[in-house]
């Protein structure tokens, strides 16, 4: 009898030895548990604080490129308006100076005129070559280049029969010929332009 009672009583010591020790296991599981995301947690703000303010110092450190900077690989590409203010000024008070004194050499003012006129028949390159690129013609006013065909037309004309110089008359020509160009291309690219102009439309 006294030998099953204390084989009892170490059975019942065994069994709480055995909960005490699950409690302590559960309860250190849990304290891991915890330890574990938090440590995760702290990384992962750090980790995420770090890049930004490296993406914020990339940000800074981008360098502004201004018309003082006379780099060549950046004309015209500056990135404040300014610089375009700038050179524009510039250039037209060199400009002025220069006119101002070779204004009796020949050679200089009919250079400086064919020039001015060559520029002004060459305005509609970019809006041809914007077509040509993108294949179509959507969001250009027909009706404007309409208008450009008929002024450069009557002022081609206007050049001839009043006998201006061959640069006026050579430039007007010119002019009116990007101008059809530019009208042929709204033939030549009305599919895809009416494929652009489409309006994606929900269905649900």
């Amino acid at each position: 009898m006294f030998y099953m009672e204390r084989e009892t009583s170490m059975k019942r010591n065994v069994e709480q030895l055995r909960g005490i020790h699950c409690e302590r296991s559960s309860k250190l599981d849990r304290f891991r548990s915890n330890n574990f995301w938090r440590y995760y947690s702290l990384i992962r703000y750090v980790f995420s604080f770090g890049l930004g303010n490296v993406s914020r110092n990339q940000v800074i450190k981008v360098r502004e490129r201004v018309f003082t900077d006379f780099d060549p690989n950046f004309f015209w590409k500056w990135t404040d308006f300014q610089s375009y203010l700038d050179f524009i000024l510039l250039f037209a008070a060199f400009m002025g100076i220069l006119t101002y004194l070779l204004v009796d050499v020949p050679a200089f003012v009919e250079t400086i005129g064919l020039l001015a006129v060559l520029m002004e028949a060459m305005l509609g390159i970019p809006q041809f070559l914007c077509n040509f690129f993108n294949k179509s013609t959507n969001g250009m006013s027909i009706v404007m280049v309409g208008l450009w065909t008929l002024g450069d037309a009557f002022k081609t004309c206007y050049f001839v029969v009043r006998e201006a110089p061959i640069q006026f008359e050579v430039c007007g020509a010119l002019q009116v010929i990007i101008d059809i160009a530019i009208l042929a291309q709204v033939y030549i690219y009305q599919n895809s332009s009416a494929v652009h102009a489409k309006v994606p439309v929900r269905v649900d």
